[in-house]
Order: structure tokens, then C-alpha cells, then sequence
């Protein structure tokens, strides 16, 4: 399973910089069936991010790049994760819903 972001990048609202163009995700898509690629652990969800992807900013690929402000990139990327675990709360008991959640690191 894949998760795309083709969100605005580069800040907190209302200060990012741009949104993504629609060739990145195809791109990224495409990169990801090349077996030699290799990936890098998000440090924040934990997610398998590819290192590089021909095509697409380096920067993209690590998040906290994109952003002036690094603290404020932690501050709002820890708010967003401790959401994403509020909401698979509300799946208590479900089996792997919880599994599936973000991790702490």
C-alpha cells in the first residue's frame, strides 16, 4: 500500500509555498517499481519514503526541508500525528485498525 501526498508543502496554513505538481505523485509512482530504489524511515509516521525519485526535488522527500522554520515543522507534524492516534482511538477493538496507526519512535 502506498500513501501519496499531493499536498501544499513548505509551511503551516497559510504560509505555504506551493502545491505539488501532478507529475510528482506519477513520477513517484513510477520510481517505485524500479527494485533498486531504496527508501528512508519518516521520522515522524514512519513511513517508507523513497531517497530519491528522478524527476521530483530531493527536498519533497523529506518534509522538514521544505519548511523555514524547523521547529514549527516539528510542532505541527507531532499535533498531526498525536491526531491521526486520537482518531484510531475511536476504533478501540477493532482489530488492526490500531496497528495500522502512527507509531511512536
Amino acid at each position: 500500500m502506498w500513501l501519496i501526498n499531493t499536498g501544499w508543502t513548505g509551511g503551516d496554513y497559510p504560509q505555504r509555498l506551493s502545491h505539488a505538481p501532478a507529475s510528482y505523485p506519477r513520477d513517484g509512482l513510477l520510481a517505485l517499481t524500479n527494485p533498486e530504489v531504496s527508501f528512508h524511515q519518516d521520522s515522524v509516521f514512519g513511513l517508507s519514503v523513497p531517497d530519491e525519485i528522478p524527476g521530483v526535488p530531493s527536498d519533497l522527500l523529506y518534509p522538514a526541508r521544505t519548511w523555514d522554520d524547523k521547529k514549527k515543522f516539528s510542532e505541527v507534524s507531532q499535533d498531526l500525528k498525536r491526531k491521526f492516534e486520537d482518531n484510531f482511538k475511536r476504533f478501540d477493538g477493532e482489530g488492526l485498525a490500531l496497528e495500522a496507526g502512527a507509531k511512536v519512535f
